[in-house]
Parts: C-alpha cells; structure tokens; sequence
C-alpha cells in the first residue's frame, strides 16, 4: 500500500482538499497558445482578399474560385491561429490535447512519464547537459516569453526529444510524489 499524499484537487471552480494515493494522482491544465500580430493582420488580409475575390466573382467565375480557395485558406489559418493545449496528468501518464477554435480536439502526445529523464524549469543547470544530445523538440507552451516554462527531456524510440510546457504546481507536484527524482521544480 502506498503511503497517501495530500494534495489540491481541481474540480471546476470548486477546490477541495482530499487524499490521493501515488496511484491515482491527477492533473489538468489549460494553456492558451499566445497570439501574435503577425497572425492578427494575416487573417485580415486573407478576409479583404476573399471579400474582394467574391465582388470579383460578379465579373469573371475564376475570382469565385480564387475567393472558395482563399476562403478555405482563411478558415485553415484561423485553426491554426485559435490554439489552446490542454495537459491531462493520470497514473503516471502525461496526455496532451490540442484544441482548435475550442472546438476541435485532437490528441497530440501521450508521455509514459517512466521514460522521462529530467523535468525542470527552463533555466535549470541540468537540462544543459542534455541539450547536444536532443534530436526533437515539441512547444506545448503558450509561446509568451513572459511566462515560466518547463522543459522534460524525455526518451523517444530511443532519441532524446525536448518538450516545452507550462505547468501549474498542482500538476508538477503530482508528477514530483511519483518521479521525485526527475522532477527539480525549485529555484
């Protein structure tokens, strides 16, 4: 029997305080990818160019193809555009979803967090010694350079792979009572 730990559980907006086994830890965390004005001015763009696409539409039928494919362009970008990355921590696994325009949902990269080697913050002297050796990186941040983000190295089809993320401490401190020794989330 494994010893029980007390942690905070979120569950909506209610918080509540209980008792979690090792076993059955869980955490959930939302990240909302940070827009750029680049992004913002590129949609407006492929909007004025339909519209214009469309009046052209009256003169010549090809402008009605240019505006259906710019229009589908748009639509694509704005997908990509709207991110948020949703972290689903249970049972030693770690499940990223992303989520496109809140709503489409598709699952990313699922972390058998025993094949982590090291979790830290970004700036932590350990994760330096893995840099020359990492094949691939993954961003599941928001991409805010304000904001503090954790790197895991982790092990994939034997190449190490980075993985940038953005925890909250409930979440990390799930992860640190079953890897106590990977995980380094002080100063």
């Amino acid at each position: 029997m494994h010893p029980l730990k007390k942690f905070d559980i979120m569950s909506g907006n209610e918080e509540r305080k209980g008792e979690i086994s090792m076993n059955e830890s869980y955490g959930e965390y939302l990240v909302s990818r940070k827009k750029r004005p680049v992004d913002s001015a590129l949609k407006i763009i492929l909007t004025v160019v339909t519209i214009l696409l469309v009046l052209a539409g009256f003169f010549h039928i090809l402008f009605l193809i240019g505006a259906v494919l710019s229009g589908i362009a748009n639509y694509l970008y704005s997908r990509k555009v709207d991110l948020e990355y949703e972290y689903l921590y249970v049972d030693k696994e770690l499940t990223i979803d992303k989520i496109m325009k809140k709503q489409v949902r598709k699952n990313v990269k699922t972390l058998e967090l025993a094949k982590m080697e090291i979790l830290a913050k970004e700036s932590f002297h350990q994760v330096d010694g893995y840099r020359s050796r990492i094949k691939k990186t993954y961003d599941f941040s928001s991409g805010a350079p304000e904001t503090e983000k954790y790197i895991m190295i982790y092990k994939e089809e034997g190449e190490m792979v980075q993985i940038l993320l953005e925890m909250d401490e409930h979440m990390l401190n799930c992860i640190k009572a079953v890897f106590p020794r990977q995980v380094n989330i002080e100063n």
